[in-house]
Order: C-alpha cells, then structure tokens, then sequence
C-alpha cells in the first residue's frame, strides 16, 4: 500500500520545512488519479491546518530545537489522531 498526506510545519529559513506540527496520513488508493488523490489529501488539509493554529494559539506547541513538541493528554492526543487518520471508507 502506498501513502501521501499533508504535513503542517513552522516556517524556517528553508523551503517546505521546518518544525512539524501535525502530518496526516492518506492512502493512495488503486483507483485513483492525480484529482481524487489531492481532494482527498485537501479534506485533511482542512482538518490539519486549522487544529494546529488552534493548538498554537491555546500555547499546546513548544518548539525544542528543531523539532515541535505538543503539550496534549492522551485524551487530547487521541482526538487529534482520530481527526487526521484516514479509515479508507472516506470519500
């Protein structure tokens, strides 16, 4: 089975990089072609980008070096998987 998805990282002095926030991950499903792909990677998108300015904002990421830490519960850490893990019986 192959992957893509989407990651949400802080900006550094490179291009598409610097500390990772969140990622999601999406199958590549047989089927597929480069529009059906990228709607879906798009739909997480939508879910990643605003829960990581939400998670910013409520002070819940510190950045340690180069990597970004996010200060979660196991509750709160669990919400956040199941929002941006992909089942395969989403379209």
């Amino acid at each position: 089975m192959r992957f893509s998805g989407c990651t949400v990282h802080l900006v550094d002095e490179n291009v598409d990089h610097g500390p990772i926030i969140l990622q999601a991950c999406v199958p590549i499903l047989p089927e597929d072609d480069e529009e059906s792909l990228g709607n879906r990677i798009l739909r997480y998108e939508h879910r990643a980008y605003p829960l990581a300015l939400r998670l910013i904002c409520e002070g819940k990421v510190r950045v340690d070096g180069k990597r970004a830490k996010l200060l979660l519960d196991n509750k709160e850490y669990q919400a956040i998987i199941r929002k941006l893990t992909c089942r395969g019986d989403e379209e």
